[in-house]
């Protein structure tokens, strides 16, 4: 268990690069708005995420439309959650980098949780 969280961790610090890039590269290059600049990233991080999640930190070879339709399911209700928290945690500490540390470990946990249990579940 302990090396697949190592691995679930890894997996998700390349999506986020590659979320950032994505944000940054199709707001600043090519003048897309925030929100249509940051659901690209979504994505192209989601994808990424579902692509190497199955591969490498689960090793999951039933990949078929269900497991699809499960990830992003789950993807967006962590999305919703992690905007949620930030925004409460944020409301009480005044800090958005303390409500982004402690909505991101949450969610770390949680969303490992439902990608192991629900989505790559062998």
């Amino acid at each position: 268990m302990s090396i697949k969280i190592i691995k679930f961790a890894l997996v998700g610090f390349i999506n986020n690069i590659f979320n950032y890039l994505a944000v940054i590269i199709s707001n600043k290059l090519f003048n897309v708005n925030v929100f249509f600049s940051g659901s690209l990233g979504f994505l192209i991080g989601a994808i990424i995420a579902f692509i190497l999640n199955s591969k490498f930190t689960f090793k999951y070879r039933n990949i078929c439309k269900k497991t699809i339709i499960y990830f992003f399911l789950v993807q967006f209700f962590i999305l919703f959650l992690f905007s949620t928290l930030i925004t409460i945690f944020e409301y009480f500490s005044e800090s958005i980098s303390i409500s982004w540390f402690f909505s991101t470990l949450i969610i770390f946990i949680l969303n490992f949780f439902l990608q192991s249990n629900f989505v790559f579940k062998n």
